[in-house]
């Protein structure tokens, strides 16, 4: 008996040589510390469980018919005096965050004038060509360098989360008397003319898109 107590005697003496007390101190901090880290984690992990995911639904309609992003747009003849043309596209905010709206103008034609924008040859993946202009310098054309008007206006770039509604509306006009005689002569042979020989094909036509992002939420 006193051989076996002699012997955890001297197995005990030497743990206290080899291993010192600073060590123990040591690999308690470190069981410690692993502990808590476990707790941060598993604490953070059931709070990720439980966040609100937000809905996302974006509506947009047209003639109570519903659209993608791409709008077109077309026009079978123009001339002094038409009537007035308007396109409506109602955007309906059906998320429970806020939305962000634009909108790019791609392409056209207009009696046989064809052009795409540098917008539109880049979502038409196409090499760019220096003639391009800009969305923004290619609408601003329409609106100021013909006898007639293509207009087009956003009622809201934000749209409210739950039920908020923008409307984009793209309009043409032409009066009969629009204080240039000789443009009005001139675009309106052109637009003549143009229906002789392409009678199936729009006087009008253009392509737009419509952005919408996901605005900071409520």
């Amino acid at each position: 008996m006193k051989k076996g107590k002699s012997k955890y005697a001297t197995i005990w003496k030497v743990v206290k040589k080899k291993v010192k007390v600073s060590h123990i101190v040591i690999l308690i901090i470190l069981l410690i510390s692993n502990t808590f880290a476990w707790f941060i984690y598993n604490e953070k992990v059931e709070g990720n469980i439980n966040v609100r995911v937000r809905s996302w639904r974006i509506l947009m309609e047209s003639d109570s018919q519903q659209i993608t992003d791409y709008i077109d747009i077309e026009v079978d003849s123009i001339y002094p005096g038409m009537d007035d043309y308007e396109k409506e596209i109602e955007i309906q905010n059906l998320s429970d965050i806020s939305a962000n709206v634009t909108y790019t103008l791609l392409e056209g034609n207009i009696l046989n004038y064809n052009f795409k924008t540098i917008e539109g040859r880049a979502e038409a993946g196409e090499a760019p060509d220096p003639d391009d202009l800009s969305s923004a310098d290619m609408i601003a054309s329409l609106e100021e360098d013909y006898p007639f008007t293509i207009s087009f206006t956003l009622t809201n770039t934000i749209i409210e989360q739950e039920y908020g509604v923008a409307t984009f509306t793209v309009g043409i006009v032409w009066p009969y008397e629009g204080g240039d005689d000789a443009a009005d002569t001139t675009w309106g042979k052109n637009a003549y003319d143009y229906k002789v020989l392409y009678p199936t094909l729009p006087s009008i036509s253009l392509k737009l898109k419509i952005f919408i992002t996901q605005g900071t939420g409520p």
